[in-house]
């Protein structure tokens, strides 16, 4: 294992750690307190720009008209692009919306909001990670309504659903919006693993 250099952003050939670039396969040099300032640089294939397309802003028309050009909570996305990152929206009309076709005659479209277990998927959880965070089922859900005799609702819910909701919807969209992406995470530490058992084995 070596350090390969990919070359360096300072003048006169200056390899200190904040103008150095790394190729990827490289080993890392020593890392530095104050390398949060200008941390070391790594050459790669430049990735295409994922598209996100917005069909048009909600709040941009009309009395609803905001000082903002783009207001967020207005927006309307299409299906057929990107997500836009997922904020910790919390109700109240913030949560992203989308364009899909009509469900009646009277329209070629609609608008609506993303639901709670659609922007799960979209920071890479299964349906099941999500009813797990949503809901409480069998002796769980039991040993909950024994603790809490006087939660008449909950009961009811119980025995007509047989679960109790956990966690709210508003408290669901937040949670996606603190979320890292699922994937990404994974993806991130794949070569970390990797590295640590080359390491080991050496």
């Amino acid at each position: 294992m070596k350090i390969k250099h990919a070359g360096t952003l300072g003048k006169d050939g200056n390899c200190h750690n904040g103008y150095l670039v790394l190729q990827t396969d490289s080993v890392s040099t020593t890392l530095l307190s104050r390398d949060y300032k200008d941390p070391i640089k790594i050459i790669e294939e430049k990735m295409p720009r994922p598209k996100i397309n917005q069909i048009g802003n909600l709040l941009t028309a009309g009395a609803n008209r905001r000082k903002f050009e783009n207001p967020q909570p207005g927006r309307v996305i299409a299906t057929d692009g990107s997500s836009p990152a997922l904020d910790t929206c919390s109700g109240g009309g913030h949560q992203p919306k989308i364009m899909t076709p009509a469900m009646t005659t009277e329209a070629d479209y609609r608008i609506r909001k993303l639901t709670p277990l659609e922007c799960w998927r979209l920071m890479g959880f299964s349906d099941e990670d999500f009813h797990k965070a949503k809901w409480m089922v069998g002796k769980e859900a039991e040993e909950y309504l024994k603790k809490h005799p006087g939660h008449k609702k909950k009961r009811k819910q119980f025995e007509k659903h047989g679960r109790i909701e956990r966690t709210s919807d508003t408290q669901l969209y937040k949670q996606a919006g603190n979320s890292i992406v699922l994937n990404v995470m994974v993806e991130i530490f794949k070569p970390l693993v990797a590295g640590r058992e080359e390491t080991e084995n050496v």
